[in-house]
């Protein structure tokens, strides 16, 4: 399964990878837009879901980060434009 993640919800102040606790997700197979919970995102990513933000050359996939509570980020490039964080919120 592949999605791109379209905007993001954050929890308290702060705006991090860390605090996103919902994503907008886009299937571009299909259209249809969904979303789903941090703990359930970073289970399918673990699974192998594929998860992007971005398109064409600036697209950045999707790694869990390990930690106390793991989270998702995009992997490093040198686009700003395309990380979590960027997003719209919803």
């Amino acid at each position: 399964m592949l999605f791109e993640i379209t905007a993001v919800r954050y929890s308290g102040g702060r705006k991090t990878e860390q605090t996103i606790t919902r994503y907008q997700l886009r299937n571009p197979e299909t259209g249809v837009v969904s979303e789903a919970d941090k703990e359930t995102l970073v289970e399918w990513v673990d699974a192998g879901t594929r998860a992007y933000v971005g398109d064409g050359p600036e697209r950045a996939w999707l790694r869990v980060v390990r930690s106390f509570q793991n989270y998702l980020r995009t992997q490093a490039d040198a686009a700003e434009k395309n990380n979590l964080t960027s997003l719209r919120e919803f």
